[in-house]
């Protein structure tokens, strides 16, 4: 896991996500790793949809988005990528009201 220790995931990261990769660290193979690292991916999705989700009900509802937050009742591969991907379009540009956690949105999106 690179040069994170894992008392620096335990104290840095939010518990589901610290326990997420705790699992994927001890894991002893392959498969259970990469089983635990998508795990891992999907609670980080999760989560950053919890802290976003505020902000967008702040505004002007969005068609596109409110079709995705129904898709949740059964959520698939891809579904919670999809619908963080576009509370962050949609929500970073907007001004008003400002966002709550104005970083995510710069940060999200840093590398496109």
């Amino acid at each position: 896991m690179g040069s994170l220790t894992e008392d620096t995931i335990r104290y840095t990261l939010p518990y589901p996500i610290a326990k997420a990769w705790h699992r994927a660290a001890v894991s002893t193979n392959d498969k259970d790793r990469i089983d635990r690292l998508i795990e891992c991916n999907e609670i980080l999705l999760r989560t950053l949809g919890a802290l976003l989700l505020p902000d967008y009900l702040r505004g002007e509802p969005s068609p596109k988005l409110e079709k995705q937050i129904r898709r949740l009742d059964r959520p698939g591969d891809g579904t919670w990528l999809g619908l963080v991907r576009s509370l962050i379009k949609y929500v970073g540009v907007r001004t008003d009201p400002p966002p709550f956690i104005g970083e995510i949105y710069s940060w999200y999106f840093a590398a496109d």
